[in-house]
């Protein structure tokens, strides 16, 4: 079944591509927010980096109407799970990354259900820029926005929906003991 539907590009005028996947983030752990302040004597000097790390994984989710069949005619598998790099997945990248890299994702399986239905779940460590206001340091909140989009297909081929207003999920966040996450929104 999947020796020809493997690996397909999406097509502009082809419809086995739901127009929209669902997308929504995991904070784990910050791993860094990194702003030094260092002071002098006679002047203040500012060292600033103004990057945020942290081990999250994302969640996608696409139908795919190539990767469907019917599981009675497959001994009842109904769900099977294929390597990332073997299908086509929307190309979600952080554009306000901070890293070398610029898909800081590891490699993991996607989840195929016999109605067409991806999820892909990687893990990895993002590092994104943060632009840092320390008027009021040690007193300051922070809002770091990371923004998440397709590299290749523009808003009217590939319509990113947040998969809850929450944006995410913080029910597994570690507290970092040098920053305390406030909140996560879309």
């Amino acid at each position: 079944m999947f020796t020809e539907n493997i690996k397909k590009q999406r097509k502009q005028q082809s419809k086995w591509f739901d127009e929209h996947a669902d997308f929504a983030i995991n904070i784990f752990i910050l791993i860094e927010h990194n702003s030094r302040h260092k002071s002098q004597t006679k002047s203040i000097l500012v060292v600033n980096k103004q990057i945020k790390q942290h081990y999250s994984t994302y969640i996608l989710e696409w139908i795919d109407s190539n990767l469907r069949w019917n599981a009675s005619e497959y001994g009842g598998i109904s769900e099977v799970k294929i390597a990332a790099h073997k299908v086509w997945k929307p190309d979600i990248l952080l554009y306000n990354s901070a890293d070398e890299r610029i898909d800081s994702t590891f490699a993991v399986n996607v989840n195929v259900k016999n109605n067409g239905s991806c999820t892909w779940l990687p893990p990895g460590i993002f590092k994104s820029t943060c632009k840092i206001d320390i008027t009021w340091f040690p007193f300051d909140d922070q809002t770091c926005l990371m923004k998440f989009g397709s590299w290749s297909y523009v808003a009217s081929a590939l319509d990113l929906r947040v998969h809850s207003e929450e944006g995410g999920d913080l029910s597994t966040y570690i507290e970092n003991g040098e920053w305390i996450l406030l909140g996560l929104s879309s």
